[in-house]
């Protein structure tokens, strides 16, 4: 399966490996500051749906974020598909998971992250502006970027770099 949907369910464990394995094999084997308040999550397409599901689900271990150019909800191609491959047909269960829900039923009061997408994206632009307007509802410190392009490596390239700076500063990486 393309998508992993950044979870753990029987189409494997992604959200144990990114949020437990991989920090810590960061944590024991690279020069880091240990400190999750310095640490963030980034992707862009259904990378960016992860990076927000991770740091909605796993707010300590990943209190930033930047989502470029992510869908509104983790999917397999619709939302009926997804609950029955992913969930077994639990509905419940999805919305655990789905970060417009979690945003609507939990408070993160540490979080801060960028929703970026580019301007022509025609599909995911709305998607975005529908997971930055939740963020915002929800208190979380978040901010909007657009940029040239499509759903395309012109759009995700010139999010990124016009990302970096602002979880940069908000980490203490970068005097502001």
């Amino acid at each position: 399966m393309a998508n992993p949907l950044c979870l753990d369910s029987r189409l494997g464990h992604s959200e144990t490996y990114l949020t437990r394995d991989v920090p810590g094999w960061i944590k024991k084997t690279l020069q880091v500051d240990p400190d999750n308040s310095k640490w963030a999550v980034a992707g862009y397409s259904y990378g960016g749906t992860c990076a927000l599901q991770l740091a909605l689900r796993k707010p300590a271990v990943f209190p930033t974020f930047v989502d470029i150019s992510g869908q509104d909800e983790p999917t397999l191609g619709s939302r009926a598909r997804t609950v029955e491959e992913a969930f077994g047909g639990d509905e419940q269960a999805f919305r655990r998971f789905n970060p417009v829900d979690l945003l609507t039923t939990h408070r993160y009061p540490g979080s801060a992250g960028v929703v970026s997408v580019g301007r022509s994206d025609s599909v995911f632009l709305p998607q975005q502006k529908r997971v930055f307007e939740a963020a915002q509802r929800n208190g979380i410190n978040v901010t909007w970027r657009e940029t040239p392009g499509a759903h395309n490596w012109q759009a995700w390239s010139a999010g990124l770099s016009d990302s970096l700076a602002w979880p940069a500063g908000r980490m203490g990486l970068v005097k502001q």
